[in-house]
């Protein structure tokens, strides 16, 4: 008899004790989430223009402008998309 309420009470403590730790770690969490999201927004805005610049290497805008307006007008959102080029020849280049 107890022993059961001192396991009880052991894994009763152990739930206060982990509530506790999640309450002062709240402010922390939250923190850390903002600059994750941050981190992530910069990394997207660094991909868009490292795409700008091969674009402009490339002196592919005559094929950007029209492919980014066709991905607009569709009315389905795209979670993700993932463009690579395929080398045909040392000059052209071609979408895939």
């Amino acid at each position: 008899m107890i022993l059961a309420g001192v396991s009880i009470s052991s894994g009763a403590l152990l739930m206060l004790l982990q509530a506790i730790e999640k309450i002062q770690n709240w402010r922390l969490n939250r923190e850390k989430l903002k600059l994750e999201v941050e981190k992530l927004r910069m990394e997207g805005e660094k991909l868009r223009l490292e795409l700008e610049q091969k674009v402009k290497e490339r002196e592919a805008f005559y094929i950007l402008d029209p492919l980014v307006r066709r991905f607009e007008d569709i009315p389905l959102k795209l979670a993700d998309i993932e463009i690579r080029l395929k080398e045909e020849n040392k000059d052209k280049f071609a979408f895939r």
